[in-house]
């Protein structure tokens, strides 16, 4: 007799929601992609949400992933919230949809999926989306986003609604815009990089909203870029005895690191050799001193580089009192040897 009471609360135990201790409900991978019988007799994470992607949130309150969700394909969308008020915790765990999404510049695959969609006054935090097929975040009005971090989406990698609030956050390599945000929203401490890459077209880092404090915008569409530190060639020459000594007062003999990307610097003509044809670089006829790679004492931790050309990385090739010397040759680094007594200008770079 006491057989079917246990099957109908086993039943009933089964399609219970899961809840953490805190009554905050959960959501994983188990609960998104178990499927029941039939289509649509499975409660799937909760009720409401039937069985299968997306994991569908029909009532406010509190949610938390307690595993990473991993969508079918990059047309499947994540999470899905029909209902404003609604708090989801990603928990330090992430969504990853299938493919490498945009890659070193090339085209960003596009597909119909979001990592997480959401109504009004919803709120996400704690965790990554990487590789949605549309856009990783998509929120309505008065969102707040805080602590995540989106990459390669194939259109906007976070897009928030009016009056929303983005922080503590880095979006990187979506296709269109890193940041598509609806006056006035807010971002502070946020890092909007390598976005915009779709078909040719330039789009941006970001489109709207307001920055506060303390973000960076590749495309400096968040404010003016910090002053970049500033370097030179020495007007005179030095052997490679003499070489730590001849940048003036808050400049140092730089190594080929700190000048590996120039367009990163500032160079200063009044201070060093101006260029041959009135440029405002680095002369390109002529070579100088800097350190090189490794712990290498003396003359031979010494390296250099003529000035020319978009890259000034280099490895040492360097004997015991010998040091290299760099040129261009057909766009590319040759490298060659002079002995440490050879007088050279010094590459000095700002402290």
């Amino acid at each position: 007799m006491l057989r079917p009471l246990v099957a109908v609360w086993l039943l009933l135990l089964l399609a219970s929601p899961a809840f953490a201790g805190d009554g905050v409900l959960e959501i994983n991978q188990a609960c998104a992609a178990q499927r029941g019988p039939a289509a649509g007799d499975d409660p799937g994470c909760f009720p409401g949400d039937v069985d299968g992607f997306p994991v569908t949130i029909v009532a406010p309150g509190s949610y938390r992933l307690t595993g990473n969700l991993t969508p079918p394909d990059i047309d499947t969308t994540a999470i899905l919230s029909q209902a404003d008020n609604v708090i989801l915790d990603l928990a330090g765990f992430g969504i990853l949809f299938p493919g490498t999404g945009c890659i070193s510049g090339a085209l960003c695959p596009q597909g119909a999926g979001d990592g997480i969609a959401g109504q009004r006054s919803t709120v996400v935090r704690n965790g990554f989306v990487r590789n949605a097929g549309r856009r990783g975040i998509f929120l309505n009005d008065q969102a707040l986003v805080e602590r995540v971090h989106v990459e390669n989406s194939g259109e906007d990698g976070i897009r928030l609604g009016n009056g929303s609030v983005l922080t503590l956050s880095n979006v990187n390599s979506s296709g269109h815009f890193g940041g598509s945000l609806a006056f006035p929203t807010v971002f502070s401490h946020t890092m909007l990089r390598n976005n915009g890459r779709v078909d040719g077209v330039a789009f941006g880092d970001r489109s709207g909203g307001i920055p506060t404090i303390g973000n960076y915008c590749g495309d400096q569409s968040c404010g003016p870029a910090p002053r970049a530190r500033r370097y030179y060639l020495t007007e005179g020459t030095f052997t490679g005895a003499n070489a730590r000594d001849a940048c003036v007062d808050g400049f140092h003999l730089a190594s080929i690191h700190e000048i590996s990307e120039p367009a990163a610097l500032d160079y200063d003509s009044s201070l060093g050799r101006a260029s041959s044809n009135g440029s405002q670089g680095p002369p390109s006829s002529f070579g100088g001193w800097a350190y090189g790679e490794g712990e290498i004492q003396g003359c031979s931790g010494f390296t250099s580089d003529n000035g020319f050309g978009n890259q000034y990385s280099a490895t040492l090739l360097a004997g015991e009192d010998r040091s290299g010397f760099i040129t261009v040759v057909n766009g590319g680094y040759s490298i060659f040897q002079t002995d440490c007594d050879t007088p050279l200008p010094v590459w000095c770079v700002e402290d």
